[in-house]
């Protein structure tokens, strides 16, 4: 075959194959943006109608209902009597919802929520207060919408205001000795009071799930993605038999034509006649043949052409990604370094909460009953717990913000892991389970950051024994003489992680339910600390796991730390 025909048919599947699959992804995308945007407009105006509808109820109740109920049961049953059943409209509302979420076949959430709520289930968020906040500084914003994570699955949010307080509302809000004693004695005389009039103090919030809408969308997508491989298959398979019949076969039968000639002239070399003969028709076949040569030059010019507009439309599309990338970077920065501030201005005021409660505890400021004790061991536990996030946080964002440095120092490996058992022991013994550690008294000498080391095996470690509730949790000790590593395998007897959420383990704020009796703690920040602290002293971390096994965490470290480790952090979401 000649050269520059196959050059030419190869180029033309090239330039084929990189338009179609450039065009296909774009269809893809953009299908696949337009669906989840589809679904999230759905599951909005059905929000917003619920929420509607339930303010609703609250107007006809509080302008119609609620005076007349009032001034009935002050006639009856006295100025101190109080129902919520009948005589309060957040009550007869909340009721209405769940009467009708059981009537009809619809999957979503309702909340009506306030700042220092009547009911502590009620209580708002940090998203439902901010909401609240910015209302009663801004009377004319009333609603909005935004998508949420709760459990790992997405949901669309609409927030919308609730009533403002009126004159009628203060006998039940304002001072407890003004409200109906059977009101204070049911819910208490600290909670929804101090209220003014215009305040708006409530909020209803309306969560649709969006998993479903989104994987419908996504299985759409895949279908086009399939319609469309399927056509460039058929396109493909077009334009290789298109080149064989049209530009192939002719080429070669050019050249079978050029050989019989040239055989004939050495046969008959004494016909003079017959080879001037000869001689005309391949000059004919020759000016044929230059003529196709030169229809396909031009062929291969208008190609180079179609090539450089590809070209140009890959350097626009780089550069708006390069442009994206730089504002999710800044956008990050901005993120983490709030992170950082918010958990330094949060661990004062939890500090002294803990100090209080253990001053209460101890009996210091005076003796308490049990029920006393037990309640202020609540606050005080719950303190430790809110510490111990914030700690979590201020790590994370100090490794994403580069504020983390590494001090290396000589350390005996021994030391560090004697002081991490005598943490871990105690935690084993309490749930009655059994401490291992095979190899800890390695003698080895490490160049590193002692206090970042001992965070990330107490970190891995404390994690197994949250997760095992019976059997044996293992530290391994090793090291790798090809590679002059160190390490370190934390093994635990637990229920083990699914082998479809073992690639997430290690993302922030991820948690796994991997045993249905035991909840786990903690907000999912333990395994991506201890993810970044690895790949700050240079190493790397590899989970594995069986699912009703156990899990397996393997660590490996430098022996020498290096002066500056390259730290891919994955942005906290």
């Amino acid at each position: 075959m000649n050269p520059l025909n196959r050059r030419i048919g190869s180029q033309l599947v090239v330039v084929w194959t990189a338009t179609f699959l450039l065009v296909a992804l774009a269809v893809v995308i953009s299908v696949s943006m337009s669906l989840r945007a589809l679904a999230r407009q759905e599951a909005r105006e059905k929000a917003e109608i619920i929420a509607t509808r339930s303010l609703a109820t609250h107007f006809y109740f509080s302008d119609e209902l609620k005076p007349s109920v009032f001034k009935l049961s002050r006639e009856t049953k006295g100025p101190d009597y109080f129902d919520p059943v009948w005589m309060s409209s957040t009550y007869a509302v909340r009721d209405i919802q769940r009467r009708f979420s059981e009537l009809v076949d619809q999957q979503y959430y309702y909340k009506e929520c306030a700042i220092d709520a009547r009911s502590p289930q009620y209580e708002a968020d940090a998203v439902e207060r901010d909401f609240l906040q910015r209302v009663n500084a801004d009377p004319t914003l009333r609603k909005e919408s935004l998508v949420r994570e709760f459990d790992g699955a997405p949901y669309l949010v609409v927030l919308e205001r609730g009533e403002q307080m009126v004159e009628a509302c203060m006998p039940c809000h304002s001072d407890p000795s003004l409200a109906p004693k059977d009101l204070v004695a049911k819910y208490g005389p600290t909670r929804s009071f101090g209220r003014e009039i215009g305040d708006y103090t409530s909020a209803i919030s309306v969560r649709i799930p969006l998993a479903q809408a989104y994987e419908s969308a996504d299985k759409t997508t895949r279908l086009l993605s399939a319609v469309l491989v399927g056509i460039f298959g058929l396109s493909l398979s077009g334009i290789y038999f298109y080149n064989r019949r049209v530009v192939f076969v002719p080429a070669r039968q050019y050249e079978a034509q050029a050989e019989a000639m040239s055989a004939a002239v050495v046969k008959e070399h004494s016909a003079n006649e017959e080879l001037a003969a000869l001689n005309q028709e391949l000059q004919a076949m020759n000016e044929e043949l230059m003529s196709e040569v030169s229809d396909r030059v031009a062929a291969e010019e208008e190609l180079g052409e179609y090539k450089s507009r590809l070209e140009e439309l890959v350097s626009m599309r780089t550069s708006d990604l390069e442009r994206a990338m730089s504002e999710a970077e800044r956008a990050n920065a901005a993120k983490s370094l709030f992170l950082a501030n918010i958990s330094h201005d949060l661990r004062t005021p939890l500090n002294s909460v803990i100090g209080f409660s253990d001053v209460l505890i101890s009996g210091m400021a005076g003796e308490m009953n049990e029920e006393q004790v037990r309640q202020v061991r609540m606050i005080n536990d719950s303190g430790k717990y809110l510490l111990a996030l914030v700690n979590d946080l201020l790590d994370l964002s100090r490794i994403e913000t580069g504020e983390q440095r590494i001090a290396p120092q000589d350390v005996a490996l021994p030391e560090v892991i004697a002081s991490v058992e005598g943490i871990i022991e105690p935690m084993c013994e309490d749930k009655g389970i059994e401490f291992v550690c095979e190899d800890c008294d390695l003698d080895v000498t490490m160049h590193t950051d002692e206090r970042l080391l001992r965070q990330l095996l107490l970190n891995l470690l404390s994690n197994a024994v949250k997760f095992t509730r019976e059997g044996v949790v293992r530290l391994r000790v090793g090291t790798a003489r090809s590679t002059d590593e160190v390490l370190f395998d934390v093994i635990d007897s637990g229920p083990g992680i699914a082998s479809d959420e073992l690639p997430y383990v290690f993302e922030a704020f991820t948690q796994f339910t991997r045993d249905e009796s035991a909840k786990p703690d903690g907000a999912g920040l333990g395994l991506a600390i201890s993810l970044r602290i690895a790949r700050l002293l240079g190493g790397t971390i590899v989970a594995s796991s069986t699912l009703g096994k156990g899990s397996v965490f393997s660590v490996r470290l430098p022996r020498v730390a290096p002066a500056s480790a390259e730290d891919s952090n994955t942005p906290l979401t």
